[in-house]
Formats: structure tokens, sequence, C-alpha cells
């Protein structure tokens, strides 16, 4: 007699062996199971919409591919008084999954937790231990569902048709010879007319209850053959329970218990690698490390849930604010009970130079900020204790600008910030190449302009670097500055022959007329000034509105006056001092009363051998006297180097008048007489250029036309 396997049209659970049925019963099976969703094979149980065989790795293999609606699998849910409850669940399996309800169990939490012999150990949780301040350290993993629990025990089998009833007596056909023995049946002959139906052969004997079959929509499998309420697996065509009638429908199987949990395969490390193709998201429970293990087919990994280490690593202490390129830098934790082993990582571009297995490590960092981090680990890691590092960049070169307020003793210096700088370090020199300084290296702050004071008058150069606590940059370019010119003492006005009235200013004990002279009758430049009783000038550019602006331009016997029947032919020095055409109380200055000027301005200490009174030097003198006398800004010089007029004589750039009539470059320079003749033909003057901010003392030939500055008797 063959046994038959009666199948639900979508769920059934079998655990008793079977044997393939073959002819026709084959193919009804086969018919069956196309259109199950609970498989059973030789090598495990499969639950999914599809009719795929278990993955070859997978006791129990439990998918929801090709449904519409997606569901997951509820583990049974219970309530852990303690991570030491032996009472919940009588005498726990090592490896029994449970979900814990119970939000105020000692010790633990609500979560998904596992039996390891000793102990329930949380297998999934809350969120991973936060990291130091900075980065929020990353999340705790998140378990995979435990396995279904066992299967609930089979139904009594189905029962076996008794043997088929003798056949009747064939209907009359002729004489029918005695029966032989029985032999192979042969092939079936055509149909003779019907013969009477035989008698009814013997009811044959009852076999074994098998389980009870579908009713209704709800495909029950019990664990008996009478009491439905008894059922373990419960499938109502869309979930399956084992443990409930109601499935929750989010679930593809909800395994429902308060006093058992479920069972995951236990294996050692040895078995657990040798599992042929394990599918991702395998679950095994790992008898060397007590803990659940997961498949990741990602990294083709064991994973486990959680670790032999008593909990995760602690805060990290070291430094958290470093400068690019730190060397040396000292990180730790406090030894975890349980860890065997710590993993470190640290951020691009750095390296541990020190052991790596332990609770501390010696880092060299590169350019990159990032995360120190640590795990502590036995058979897995914990989730990872993180401290944030930022490094502090170099900041860039600033750039300076245009300085502004000049004051008295002062100006304000100024430039572009920079990002990453906390600082800025001021330079101050009076020269350009910063030889020596007035200020050196002062930290003005985190600011973009600095008020500089208690300067004296002079041209000064500024420049600034960046700072931070890791780095100062290198210099900026310098920026020139001025201060204004003292206030200026004078001696009153003086007015000249024609009327005009001159300011004054005292430099050092002279007292000097404030602007260049302008008294006399406009000639044209191509006129020679003559002795005839007539002071005479000359215009730059024929242009009597430059004589008001610059004033006017005289041959040098012209200037005189022509005292002592000089000329600009001869060679007579007239008598000292030389009123000429200056106001009466007023002379033209003598070669030594420019060097007494100059010496007067000087600050370089080498006054005396930058302008001696001597006859004989000539050439560019001094450092920064031509600037102190020109008048600053360029309303009237074009581009002028080192011009502070500190002096007050506000010297102008009235150019001159040339031998043969024409003019040179108003703007650019200017040229002053002196009374002291050099020879028949040359008298000494003094010379500034634009472009330069030392006095150019020399002679020139008396013919030429240049400015006149009268200075007090």
């Amino acid at each position: 007699m063959k046994t038959k396997e009666e199948h639900g049209r979508k769920y059934q659970v079998v655990s008793i062996r079977y044997q393939v049925l073959r002819g026709v019963a084959y193919t009804l099976l086969t018919f069956y199971f196309l259109f199950s969703t609970f498989h059973l094979f030789a090598q495990g149980v499969g639950i999914n919409f599809m009719g795929a065989s278990p993955h070859s790795s997978a006791l129990l293999d439990i998918s929801d591919s090709g449904s519409v609606i997606k569901k997951g699998l509820l583990i049974p849910r219970v309530n852990l008084q303690s991570t030491t409850d032996v009472a919940t669940i009588l005498s726990p399996a090592i490896s029994l999954l449970v979900y814990n309800t119970n939000a105020s169990m000692t010790g633990g939490a609500v979560g998904f937790w596992y039996w390891d012999g000793t102990k329930w150990v949380q297998a999934i949780g809350t969120t991973g231990t936060t990291g130091a301040a900075g980065l929020t350290g990353a999340t705790g993993s998140t378990g995979a569902a435990g396995t279904a629990g066992t299967n609930g025990t089979n139904g009594t089998n189905s029962t076996v048709p008794g043997p088929t009833g003798a056949t009747g007596a064939t209907g009359i056909t002729g004489s029918t010879g005695l029966p032989g023995a029985q032999g192979a049946t042969g092939a079936t002959g055509s149909a003779g007319a019907a013969g009477l139906t035989g008698a009814t052969g013997a009811t044959g004997l009852t076999g074994a209850t098998g389980p009870i079959g579908c009713t209704g929509t709800n495909y029950i499998l019990k664990n008996n053959g009478t009491n439905a309420t008894c059922s373990q697996i419960f499938d109502n065509g869309t979930s399956v329970g084992i443990g409930t009638s109601g499935p929750t429908g989010s679930a593809i199987l909800d395994v429902s218990s308060t006093t058992q949990g479920a069972l995951v395969p236990r294996m050692n490390t040895t078995q657990m690698n040798n599992i042929a193709s394990p599918a991702n998201g395998l679950l095994i429970y790992n008898t060397d490390c007590n803990t659940i293990y997961i498949r990741n087919s990602n990294s083709s990994s064991w994973v486990a849930m959680s670790n032999g280490a008593g909990g995760a690593a602690g805060a990290i202490t070291g430094s958290s604010t470093l400068c690019l390129y730190a060397a040396g830098v000292s990180y730790s934790i406090s030894p975890v009970p349980g860890a065997t082993s710590y993993t470190w990582t640290v951020p691009p571009g750095a390296t541990i130079t020190g052991p790596t297995g332990g609770t501390g490590i010696t880092v060299n960092f590169g350019n990159s900020c990032g995360n120190v981090c640590v795990t502590a680990d036995n058979c897995g890691a914990s989730s990872p204790s993180c401290l944030a590092v930022i490094l502090t960049p170099n900041p860039n070169v600033p750039g300076t600008i245009a300085a502004t307020n000049p004051v008295i003793g002062g100006f304000t210096a100024n430039w572009n910030g920079v990002l990453d700088a906390t600082s800025y370090y001021l330079d101050v020199s009076t020269v350009s190449n910063f030889a020596s300084y007035v200020i050196s290296n002062l930290n003005v702050g985190n600011v973009v302009y600095y008020n500089v004071t208690g300067l004296s008058c002079d041209y000064y150069y500024y420049r600034v670097r960046a700072g931070n606590t890791c780095y100062t940059s290198t210099s900026s370019n310098a920026m020139d500055a001025i201060t204004s010119p003292p206030t200026p003492t004078n001696c009153g006005t003086v007015t000249d022959a024609d009327g005009n009235t001159y300011n004054t200013v005292y430099i050092g004990a002279q007292c000097w007329m404030a602007k260049n002279l302008n008294v006399g009758t406009y000639i044209t430049g191509a006129t020679t000034q003559t002795n005839n009783s007539s002071i005479e000038k000359y215009c730059y550019g024929d242009n009597t509105a430059n004589c008001t602006t610059y004033g006017g331009l005289y041959q040098w016997a012209e200037a005189m006056a022509y005292k002592d029947g000089c000329t600009n032919t001869t060679s007579q020095q007239p008598t000292l001092p030389v009123q000429g055409i200056c106001p009466t109380g007023w002379h033209i200055p003598s070669h030594d009363e420019w060097t007494t000027l100059e010496r007067a301005i000087c600050t370089s200490g080498t006054c005396a051998t930058d302008f001696p009174y001597d006859i004989t030097t000539m050439g560019w003198r001094g450092t920064n006297e031509g600037g102190r006398l020109k008048e600053s800004g360029t309303t009237h010089w074009i581009s002028p180097t080192g011009t502070t007029n500190c002096s007050n004589l506000s010297a102008l750039p009235g150019s001159y008048r040339t031998i043969g009539g024409s003019f040179g470059s108003v703007g650019v320079d200017g040229g002053w007489w002196s009374a002291t003749e050099y020879d028949a033909s040359d008298a000494w003057r003094r010379y500034l250029v634009y472009s330069y901010a030392t006095v150019y003392r020399s002679y020139d030939d008396k013919a030429n036309g240049f400015s006149v500055r009268c200075v007090k008797d």
C-alpha cells in the first residue's frame, strides 16, 4: 500500500521523511506544489510566493520575493525581567532568540535578545554609543530578524484506503476456461458488453488518521486531529502563524509566544565557515563566540550581531584640534571588559605609528580632518567610539591696502583679511626693505586695520603677516604711508614788491617763505631777462596761470638783482646775504643756508656726512629729505616718491626755463637758486624730482630759469 501526503493549497509544514510517488501520484503532487507557498525539500524548508527552492545553505528560507505587499518576520515577543531571567522561558536553549517588550527590564531594554547559555544578550537594540563632542558616533548595528521556532507536532497519518474489492464475475460471453494463475495484465482489449456488477467487496481496515484538510479559506495544520484550537501553525492565505491564529499582516511568518523563543542553528566557527555558498542574511549561532552571526554577501563575510566584549568602547582621550601635519599625537580609551583587541581608524592621510591593537595609538596627521575611531573586539566588533579631529589650516599671505587717515604722528594701516587667521602681525619701517624697524612684529589681533601712532613726520612702509596657533604666513607686500606734517610755526606773513602776500614757516632756526616767489613782469621764454631796473619773470609754458600756481622762473643774475654787478656770464660773487628780488628783510638763501635747511629736516643719523658745508660735494644726497621738502599728494607732483612735506616748505614742481627759451616738465621737477656762485657761468642750486625722495645739489647755468624761495634775514 502506498502512502499519499496531502498538501494544503498555500502552506504546509512537514517534518517527516517522505517518499517520491511515481506515476499519476507524482503528477498530482507536482500540480499541488505549483500552487503552494510552503515547500518542503530534502535539504530544507522554504516559505515564499514563487514556489522557489530554499537556499542550499539554509534549513529554513523565508522570502517575500514576488509578493505585491512586502512582509517581514515576527519573532516571539516576551516580557523578560532581567538578563538572567530563566522563569519567563524555562530552560532556554543556547541561541534562543526572542523580542523583549518589557521596557523596564533590569539591565536591558526593548529589542531582540538571545540566550548564550548563561545570560540574555541583546542582539539588536538601541542606537550605538554616540562619539565624543564633534561628530555623532555611528548608529549601532541593527540585528537581523531571528529564525522561526521549531516546527509544531505533525498530525497523525491520513487514512489509508482498504484493498479494492474483488471484481465481479464477467458477463456471459461464452464458456470460460478455468482461471489460471494470475499473469501480467495484458493490453486492454475491446470493450465487451457491460457485465453484471459484481458483489461489493469487503470494506478494508480503516487507515491511521491523517492531517485535517482545508476548511473554508483558512488552512490549518493541527498538531492533533480533534482540537483546532491546539493548532501551532496557521495559514490564512497571505501569512503563516506559528503559535497564533492571527498572524500579523505585515509578516510572511509570525512566530508568537510569551514563554518560548526561536532557536537559530548552532555551530562552531569552523562549521560556520564551511557552509557552502551561504545566502545573504543567513543566521547562525556561533558557539565559540556565543553570539548570533548574519551573512553579508556584499562583503562576503559573517557579521556578529554582538561581540564578546563587555560593551562599546568608551570616550576617546586626545586632542581634537590640531595643526596640519601634526605628528606624535596620542589617543587612548579605558580598557573594555571582555575585549581581546581593539581596532582603530584615522582620517585620510593620517598614519598610526605605534601598535594598533591596544587601548592607545600614536598618530601622524596629514592635511585632512576626520574622525579617530575605535571598536572593542571579541568575536566581532562593538559599535565604534569616535572623536572628531579638526586640523587648523594655514592662513594665506594677506595683501596690504593703501593707508588712510594720515594724521600728525600716525596713519591707519589697512590689509585684506584671510581665512583661518586669528591674528595679524604688523611691521613699520622708514625703508622699503625693512632693514630697520619703527614697529616690529606687533600682534594687532584679528583685525584688518590698525591705527599706527606715536610716529614722527616721515615717509613709512608697512607690511603684515597672518597667523594662528599653528602657523604664521610670510610677509605681505610693503605699502607706503605718510603722516601729516606737524602744525607749522611761523614768523608771520610777508609781502613782495607787487603786493603778493606769503605765509612763512620755521624750519629749524630759519624762517622760510612757504611758497615760491612770484614777483615781476612776465616776459616770454624766448626773451632774455636784462638789468633794466624792472623785475622780469618767466611763466612755465608762457602761461601766466602757472606763475600764480608755481611762482615765477628767474635767471640767476635777475634773481640777484644784479647785485655788485654780477651777471650770468662773468665771475662775480655778490656780497652775502643777497636780498635780490626778495622783499625787504628777506634774502636769497646761500648754498650753506640750503645746507642748514637740509640738516634741520634730516633724520638719517649721518646728516653731517650727507650734507656737508662745502662747495665740492654734489649729487643726490640724504635719504628722505627731498620728500620732506615736497608738497604731499598728487595735486601738483606726478606720483611723488617719499613725499611727506614734514618740513611744511611745500616745494612745488614748477620745472625750469632752458637757455634756448623752452621749458622742462611741470609736475615732474623743480629747481631753486642759491646766492652762491660756482663759476663765471654757473651757480649753486637745489633740485627735486618726483621719483626721488632725496635732494640733488649741484650747480647749473646761470642763464637757465629756476624758482626762488626767500629766507628771513
